[in-house]
């Protein structure tokens, strides 16, 4: 580390813009004010539509399906609101009332519906989390004896 720095600020081309953010205490404060603004990472807009050309299967089936087999384990592949493709084994959380009868889902209370941007909010079995399964975005899923899949999954 100290060899690279000797090299980044030993040099005639010195550019201050190059010394990591976490060392701008090094700068001189002229240095420090003619450093580029760092532009604001864009604000996520929940429930835009995918740009990555995928086919996706239709959100009524996944939701229908789920309702019908909602006390088993599926595994699911959907395209996050960032591009990437996530696998995922989980399962609706369903609890047994204090009674021990009646079952029903619960989720933490959020200042959101996540139903209005297409989620539906899960437990990932293998990290016994909770997670949000974007269900408009579902490429495969394999729930009881249904195995849907369309053209852009991966294996």
């Amino acid at each position: 580390m100290v060899a690279g720095m000797i090299l980044l600020l030993g040099g005639v081309d010195f550019n201050p813009a190059a010394v990591p953010a976490t060392m701008h205490s090094i700068l001189t404060p002229d240095q420090r004010e003619a450093l580029p603004a760092i532009p604001r990472r864009q604000r996520y807009v929940p429930g835009q539509p995918s740009t990555s050309g995928r086919t996706f299967l239709s959100e009524d089936n996944i939701l229908n399906l789920l309702n019908e087999h909602g006390r088993d384990a599926f595994h699911v592949q959907f395209e996050k609101r960032d591009g990437t493709l996530r696998n995922m084994t989980a399962r609706l959380d369903v609890q047994k009332s204090l009674d021990g009868d009646d079952e029903h889902e619960v989720h933490p209370p959020r200042p959101y519906n996540p139903a209005d941007y297409h989620l539906m909010p899960v437990i990932d079995l293998r990290l016994n989390q909770p997670r949000n399964m974007a269900t408009d975005r579902v490429t495969r899923m394999v729930i009881a004896d249904h195995v849907l899949s369309t053209e852009s999954a991966e294996q």
